[in-house]
């Protein structure tokens, strides 16, 4: 999967798209959260994010290197103050760029792959990653619920019971 990420990634081609996809896979945001972060919502020195989702929430969130390199650069190079990062951007927009990425980035299943498939991604690699620390990846993805992640993973019966009769080897 990380492979496929790194196709992706290559693909946008200006500051401002390559800020967009970092942010969204990296950052976890749903588009909402993207189109409501604001420059002061970016602390470079926390390597942090906070983002607006919906139900009023905030959520802030570590993001790697790579994208508080890209941020900075992005807010540093148009000189950006206290708006908001991405400005005349609609939710059907980042769709389309996000889509338009992944097939010019060669991925076999171009199709399905949305902003909301890029944050999915990010909590399956995260939760396999960890060792299936399912408490873990609803706090990386602001769930309020183990339930709402497991059901977000796809997670299925038959894998928690494989890893039940694992647990007695």
């Amino acid at each position: 999967m990380e492979d496929d990420w790194e196709k992706f990634l290559a693909v946008p081609d200006n500051l401002r798209d390559k800020a967009i996809a970092y942010i969204l896979l990296y950052g976890r945001c749903r588009v909402g959260g993207l189109l409501s972060l604001r420059v002061e919502d970016f602390d470079k020195n926390k390597e942090t994010i906070t983002v607006h989702e919906k139900y009023g929430e905030e959520h802030t969130r570590k993001i790697n290197p790579g994208t508080v390199k890209l941020l900075s650069e992005y807010i540093k190079e148009f000189k950006l103050k206290k708006d908001d990062l991405f400005v005349d951007l609609s939710r059907r927009r980042v769709e389309q760029l996000v889509k338009g990425w992944a097939k010019e980035a060669g991925l076999s299943y171009w199709k399905e792959v949305t902003p909301h498939a890029l944050r999915r991604g990010m909590g399956r690699s995260f939760y396999y990653k960890t060792g299936k620390d399912i408490g873990k990846t609803r706090i990386l993805l602001g769930h309020k619920s183990v339930a709402a992640t497991i059901h977000y993973l796809g997670v299925s019966l038959e894998e928690v019971e494989e890893d039940y009769g694992d647990f007695y080897k």
